[in-house]
């Protein structure tokens, strides 16, 4: 279940689980067209992750997964989880700033 506050803290949800009871696979990956990333690899298909940072990938993989077993089409999953990516890594800026 993705639930992202637990005791206070935002994003704590197990995206590990997700991952390994859906037997999803998170491996990086540089194209031929030099773009840099990760790959989700899973019994539907393979898709790419963009962002550089393991971490979030994995999360953002098994966010895509979630919304994707409940029905939510490819394409608007695809959409939540760059949003996703977006704010973990607006997120990280942050915290460095700080």
């Amino acid at each position: 279940m993705v639930d992202d506050w637990v005791d206070g803290v935002p994003d704590s949800w197990n995206y590990e689980a997700v991952l390994l009871n859906n037997q999803v696979n998170v491996e990086r990956l540089v194209n031929r067209h030099g773009h840099r990333g990760f790959q989700l690899c899973w019994k539907k298909g393979f898709m790419h992750v963009p962002t550089d940072n393991e971490v979030h990938a994995r999360k953002a993989a098994a966010l895509f997964i979630e919304l994707n077993l409940r029905f939510f089409s490819a394409s608007f999953a695809d959409k939540i989880m760059d949003g996703y990516l977006f704010y973990l890594e607006a997120a990280d800026k942050v915290d460095e700033v700080e």
